[in-house]
């Protein structure tokens, strides 16, 4: 899904009294209307992904100029860049912060080792059969966990344990 496309059906959603007008009992029943909130709802996990809370007024306003063939910005393309680069530094910030805090309580845990890079894993279960060699393939079962806890991918939640080539696993699976 491109931005544009996004904006256009946030610009149509914030920018119309029936939007606002919508009831918590009320669903989408048209496609356009099921597309519009899709793309609205999409925008809005994404934005709370990065905590952010953005003014909906000036939201609104720049995807109405962003959209409209006669509108003049009211930045210029070289202030967007340099705003939104400041923003993704923001971010990045942001998450190095609350990473390096989660990296430093995690290493406390115990059962939690630390390689030289700084890569931290725990064996929740170890095996009991022959070590592999480089040249052999595995099958195990992992989570992959964000800094806040929450599980990105499981072989367990899937019920079925994945296979890797030993000579490309991540450091510390090896």
């Amino acid at each position: 899904m491109t931005r544009s496309i996004a904006a256009a059906f946030v610009a149509a959603l914030l920018l119309t009294s029936h939007a606002f007008a919508q009831t918590a009992a009320e669903a989408p029943k048209t496609f356009l209307e099921k597309v519009s909130y899709a793309i609205g709802l999409g925008l809005g996990r994404n934005l709370g992904q990065d905590n952010v809370q953005p003014d909906l007024r000036w939201l609104a306003k720049g995807v109405q100029d962003g959209n409209s063939a006669e509108g003049k910005p009211l930045m210029t393309e070289a202030e967007v860049q340099e705003t939104m680069q400041a923003f993704d530094e923001f971010i990045v910030k942001q998450q190095k912060s609350a990473g390096e805090a989660y990296l430093a309580a995690n290493s406390k845990k115990q059962g939690v080792v630390t390689t030289a890079s700084g890569l931290q894993y725990e064996i929740l279960k170890r095996g009991t059969g022959a070590q592999p060699k480089a040249t052999d393939t595995v099958k195990v079962h992992y989570h992959g966990t964000l800094t806040d806890g929450a599980v990105f991918d499981s072989s367990v939640q899937r019920g079925q344990p994945t296979e890797f080539p030993v000579n490309r696993v991540i450091a510390g699976w090896t």
